[in-house]
């Protein structure tokens, strides 16, 4: 569900029913796939469990305009990352417009809009571990 306010003032949309816990399967196609952060605490791009080292099973590694991208919606724009798996820059997270820092801990919120860019021929099931570990 999208809400786009035409209104400046913000508004709270409340939904209710029991909370969310334990993995979550989300398909992930090739394309543009528009998901979110389905659990009701924060994750990091390095805890989402989107990137396995295999891309059957995960995005797929590489540069910024090779490898799966993750677009997470700061309230008014899409900021776009990847998963460096060697090279210049080092092996980890990577912002498109920052290959040189670690993006590991970059904030997935509650609520946020998230776009996963799959770019190979074959989709795959995004197992996303429970958030937060324990309750």
């Amino acid at each position: 569900m999208i809400v786009k306010r035409s209104q400046a003032t913000a508004v709270n949309v409340v939904l209710m029913g029991a909370l969310k816990t334990g993995q979550s399967s989300i398909p992930i196609q090739p394309g543009n796939n528009f998901t979110g952060n389905v659990f009701a605490a924060p994750m990091t791009l390095a805890s989402s469990g989107i990137y396995t080292g295999n891309p059957a099973t995960g995005l797929a590694a590489g540069g910024p305009s090779t490898a799966d991208l993750v677009l997470i919606y700061d309230g008014t724009n899409y900021a776009a990352y990847y998963y460096q798996a060697g090279g210049t820059g080092g092996i980890g997270w990577r912002s498109v417009t920052d290959a040189a820092a670690d993006a590991g801990s970059t904030p997935i919120p509650v609520g946020s809009s998230v776009v996963v860019r799959r770019n190979g021929a074959t989709g795959f099931d995004w197992k996303a571990p429970q958030h937060p570990a324990s309750l």
